[in-house]
C-alpha cells in the first residue's frame, strides 16, 4: 500500500486528525467532524446502522455545533464544541465517556 489523497476530503481544509485503533476522524476548518474505518463500538458517531466506513462520512450529530478539537482513543471519540461543550461516543465499559 502507499499513501493515497482521500478523495471525500480533497475539498477541504482539515484542521486536526485524530486516529482510534481502528478509526479516523478529521476537523475541518468549517468546524466539520469526519469519520470512516471500523465502528463497531460506535464510535465513528455515523448512525448505529454504520459500523464499518470505508470512506470519511460527515457526522450529522454535529449539524449546527460547531466543534472546535478532536480527540479518539482505542474504540471511542470525543469532540469540544465552540461553546465548550465535551461530546463523547462508542464504548464506554471502563467508564472512559464519564
Amino acid at each position: 500500500m502507499h499513501p493515497t489523497v482521500l478523495k471525500p476530503l480533497r475539498d477541504k481544509r482539515i484542521v486536526q486528525i485524530a486516529c482510534g485503533e481502528f478509526h479516523s476522524l478529521v476537523l475541518t476548518d468549517k468546524a466539520d467532524v469526519y469519520a470512516w474505518g471500523r465502528g463497531f463500538e460506535g464510535q465513528l458517531g455515523l448512525s448505529k446502522s454504520i459500523e464499518i466506513a470505508s470512506t470519511p462520512q460527515y457526522v450529522k450529530s454535529f449539524y449546527g455545533k460547531p466543534i472546535t478539537y478532536i480527540a479518539a482513543g482505542a474504540f471511542f471519540s470525543l469532540a469540544i464544541s465552540k461553546d465548550g461543550s465535551i461530546w463523547g461516543w462508542g464504548e464506554a465499559k471502563m467508564g472512559q465517556l464519564g
